[in-house]
């Protein structure tokens, strides 16, 4: 039952950060290179996230992926980042659910997760004044 509901979560997660970025891309007018970009950064987060949920694999990577979605959820609030908080929700849970170790471990991915979300917004912060 647990590794269904882990399942459930991924896909929740892979489908929210494919869907999300399509209809916006199409809202756009001129797409102009960063909107793009974090689109497919999105997808892309998204998909190894799944993959390691599935396949379980890596089990830093769904708090590495809520960390990075984290960013765009606050840095893009009033656009984009209200509809990928089921993804970080559901990247966040999953990982919760399938580390099955003890709760050091799960303070040392929480933590990966906020280290991830301030490296993403950082980045994001300073490709936005250069362009």
């Amino acid at each position: 039952m647990k590794n269904k509901l882990i399942d459930a979560l991924g896909f929740l997660g892979a489908v929210n950060v494919f869907v999300v970025p399509i209809v916006f891309a199409f809202g756009q007018d001129p797409l102009f290179p960063l909107p793009g970009l974090y689109f497919i950064e999105i997808a892309l987060v998204g998909l190894v996230a799944a993959y390691s949920i599935f396949r379980r694999t890596w089990p830093l990577v769904p708090w590495l992926a809520s960390g990075i979605l984290l960013a765009f959820v606050v840095l893009g609030a009033w656009t984009i980042g209200f509809f990928l908080i089921p993804a970080v929700f559901a990247f966040s849970v999953a990982g919760y659910l399938s580390d099955g170790k003890p709760a050091g471990t799960l303070v040392r991915f929480a933590g990966s997760g906020i280290l991830a979300a301030l490296v993403q917004a950082f980045v994001m912060v300073m490709l936005i004044n250069v362009a």
